[in-house]
């Protein structure tokens, strides 16, 4: 993976814009930015809100996490900008991401899916992300928390109980 040129990370395209734009990156195309920070272009299958955790479908698709759409993930990704039903654009899948917390999710823990899209919190639940951690506490209502993310996986209950 490299640096690509024109690639703007805070953008997104609608399926006209990326359509008419040459179509410069695919679905499921990587990058490494000068941070070394490593994206995928998905196009979202749903509204996403900046820094949502997100489900990276096989087709490059990209919707919220929650306990229930947790199993469709292939690849699990941070949406670092909003995007539209049907946008295209980049979430980070390794580095130092903004990422949706739960209320008074503590720093140096697990974090697991919600019932909420796109925010994971530290209370236990049937599917945990591993491969993320929070380096901040979020004391009080939902807000988003400078995580680091090493290619996040999706352990599922009937695996939580071997580690």
């Amino acid at each position: 993976m490299s640096y690509l040129a024109g690639a703007i990370l805070s953008a997104t395209y609608t399926s006209a814009q990326w359509a008419t734009s040459g179509k410069s990156f695919s679905p499921g195309t990587r990058m490494t930015d000068k941070s070394g920070q490593e994206w995928v272009f998905v196009q979202a299958s749903g509204s996403l809100t900046a820094y949502d955790a997100v489900k990276i479908q096989a087709n490059y698709r990209a919707g919220q996490i929650t306990i229930d759409t947790a199993k469709e993930a292939v690849e699990v990704g941070f949406a670092q900008v909003a995007f539209g039903v049907d946008e295209y654009g980049w979430v980070m899948v390794n580095g130092r991401p903004l990422i949706r917390l739960a209320a008074d999710a503590d720093k140096d823990l697990a974090l697991y899916c919600t019932t909420t899209g796109g925010v994971l919190d530290d209370a236990t639940t049937s599917s945990m992300i591993q491969g993320v951690v929070c380096t901040t506490s979020v004391t009080g209502a939902t807000t988003a928390a400078t995580c680091v993310a090493r290619f996040p996986t999706i352990s599922r209950s009937s695996n939580l109980t071997s580690i």
